[in-house]
Order: C-alpha cells, then structure tokens, then sequence
C-alpha cells in the first residue's frame, strides 16, 4: 500500500546492518516514528482517507533519506522505521 519495506524486509535488513555494525564497530541508527491518533483519524474521516494519510507521511519519510543504505519500513499499522547505517 505505502511502496515502502515490510516489517519482514526491515526484520532482515536489521540484523544485516547490526551483524555489519558489529563486525565495523560502527553505529546503526533506528528512527521509530508513530502516527498519533490514527484510530481515531479512522473513525472520523474514514479508512479509505487513513490509508491516504499512511501513505503520504510515507512518502514525505521517504524524501528525507539521504543515503543509498538508508532504508524506511512500515512495521505496523501506523508505526515506520528508518534505519540509517552509518558507513
């Protein structure tokens, strides 16, 4: 629906970029980002308007990565991650 990573892609990717970060004893950044209040968005306005909403925060998150390695992942209903290696 958002275009972005699932929670099984983030999942492995993770533990890649862990794994590396171990082995080069350089930093991961996870960044968790939670849309407030969606539910109720929901219940006032409509799924079809909370699936638009999902979709253009995921869109805006997406723009902000800077990095081929960075990644964004929608790991729940309202819930993204990005994971910026450092490398």
């Amino acid at each position: 629906m958002t275009g972005v990573a699932n929670r099984r892609h983030f999942d492995n990717y993770i533990m890649k970029e862990w794994k590396r970060g171990l082995r080069e004893q350089t930093p991961v950044t996870p960044i968790v980002i939670d849309i407030d209040f969606l539910k109720q968005f929901n219940d006032i306005c409509g799924h079809l308007a909370g699936d638009e909403c999902i979709q253009k925060v995921a869109k805006r998150l997406e723009s902000t990565l800077r990095r081929s390695n960075d990644i964004l992942a929608r790991n729940g209903g309202e819930e993204f991650t990005i994971i910026a290696p450092t490398a």
